[in-house]
């Protein structure tokens, strides 16, 4: 491996160690030069926060430089020579399995963290990281006793005062989670007010209060909650408007989710008649107008979209998308590239290049699409994440495409055995099943997909289609 990859593994230990921002562990994927100029830029500054951590810690870059080679046993020995060193670094197994799961050995990423939690049972970050991955797979029990666990241990923490507070933020994050995935609105109101105490300027932390305070004033009928809520959305969207759709938009969207469509689809008007040049607004818009089937709502966005920005990212993800609705294969693959130019390792955009060309009639293409799935799976290998789900059911259909049945149904008991899936890779693994003989499977995999919505993707039509024949006598 490369000098660049032994740099960023020390990066990886900055941000371990608090200097920097806090990276989701066993969460990404990342390629093995991920652009580190730009990732020093965007976080510690140019590379002399780098010579100054290795200066007061010679041992990370030879750590690194171990790792690099696969020589992880000496990598764990040179670790723990530095965190006698510098008691303030994190255990030896969170560096390590930071690592480890970068470069996507998850399994050996699992037994560092293991081990962490085994010498270091005081420290809270092996626990959250379990926590975080028992989220993705919706082990809620689980991720409850794991962040519950961590945030016992920060309260006695005291070791590494800014590593303490982004440990404090990612446990208080994953208490929310779970109260939001329990409908336990207020419990999940005074976890992100607390980590909103610790880190007032927290976007994510913002939003996600406002819509706890939303839920709980519309099922208790406390309108000044919804207030509350509509204010705060004002906020983090005035703090930081690039970012954050405007508070029109966020408030539709949970009025949609409650079942006021009315509401909803007052408030998406409001927001474009209200920011006609916002392309963030127009981008919203559009994604609200998929999720809830409104077909002119999604075109006139993006016409606008287009007028504002032609050669953004999302707009081509949104043109592509739009032309695999119409069946015009060539001008989504088109769009797709466009976007491969400015994000060449894009899972988004690789899985639909993937999509495009194994649907088509020309044989080459179908065969091409082979090689944006193998590129897919490197970057989105993991199916405990969604990511990784998507990726492994587009990869089952391009083999399907290629008359490799055998192949693609296997790949689809591996993608559905983790987790759930979107409606298109839905269908997708609907068809394989329905091929294999597995009618019941397929046909709840497509009843979640179309029954009760009207969401928009490509192959509706045709799961609509499929469904209806499976459910013939």
């Amino acid at each position: 491996m490369t000098m660049p990859f032994q740099k960023w593994l020390v990066l990886m230990a900055i941000t371990l160690a608090g200097v920097g921002l806090q990276p989701s562990v066993l969460a990404q994927v990342v390629e093995e030069e991920p652009g580190l100029d730009k990732l020093l830029e965007e976080t510690t500054g140019p590379d002399a926060a780098v010579k100054q951590f290795e200066d007061s810690n010679p041992d990370i870059r030879t750590a690194a430089e171990q790792f690099s080679q696969r020589k992880f046993v000496e990598a764990s020995e040179t670790l723990k020579q530095a965190r006698t060193a510098n008691p303030a670094l994190p255990p030896t197994g969170v560096i390590l399995g930071t690592w480890h799961a970068r470069v996507n050995n998850l399994s050996a990423a699992r037994a560092a963290f293991e081990v962490a939690a085994r010498d270091d049972p005081n420290d809270p970050e092996a626990y959250i990281v379990f926590g975080e991955s028992a989220l993705r797979q919706r082990r809620v029990t689980d991720a409850d006793l794991l962040f519950n666990k961590a945030n016992s241990l920060l309260a006695a923490f005291d070791s590494n005062a800014t590593r303490k507070k982004l440990l404090s933020v990612r446990s208080l994050s994953g208490i929310g989670a779970v109260a939001e995935m329990r409908g336990q609105w207020e419990k999940a109101e005074t976890a992100f007010e607390r980590l909103l105490g610790i880190d007032e300027t927290n976007i994510n932390g913002q939003i996600r209060l406002a819509r706890a305070m939303f839920n709980r004033g519309e099922a208790g009928g406390d309108k000044e909650a919804v207030n509350e809520a509509y204010k705060t959305f004002q906020k983090v969207h005035k703090q930081e408007p690039e970012k954050v759709a405007r508070p029109e938009i966020n408030m539709a969207r949970l009025y949609q989710q409650v079942g006021k469509n009315n509401n909803a689809e007052k408030l998406v008007q409001l927001a474009i008649e209200r920011d006609k040049d916002g392309l963030a607004t127009q981008l919203a818009a559009a994604q609200w107008g998929i999720d809830t089937g409104r077909m002119e709502l999604v075109q006139s966005c993006l016409a606008r979209a287009q007028e504002i920005d032609p050669t953004a990212i999302q707009v081509l993800l949104l043109e592509g998308f739009m032309a695999r609705q119409a069946g015009d294969y060539a001008a989504a693959v088109e769009a797709f590239q466009k976007a491969q130019q400015d994000s060449p390792s894009s899972p988004v955009v690789l899985n639909q290049l993937a999509i495009c060309l194994a649907e088509q009639d020309d044989k080459a293409k179908r065969e091409q699409s082979m090689q944006y799935v193998e590129l897919l799976l490197k970057v989105s290998g993991d199916r405990n994440q969604a990511a990784g789900r998507e990726a492994m059911l587009t990869s089952a259909w391009v083999l399907h495409q290629l008359d490799r049945k055998s192949d693609a149904f296997r790949q689809v008991q591996l993608a559905m055995s983790a987790g759930g899936v979107s409606p298109d890779s839905a269908f997708f693994a609907a068809k394989i099943l329905a091929d294999n003989e597995q009618k019941d499977a397929a046909v709840a995999l497509l009843e979640s997909s179309v029954q009760g919505n009207d969401r928009l993707f490509p192959n509706r039509k045709k799961a609509e289609q499929l469904l209806k024949q499976l459910k013939q006598p």
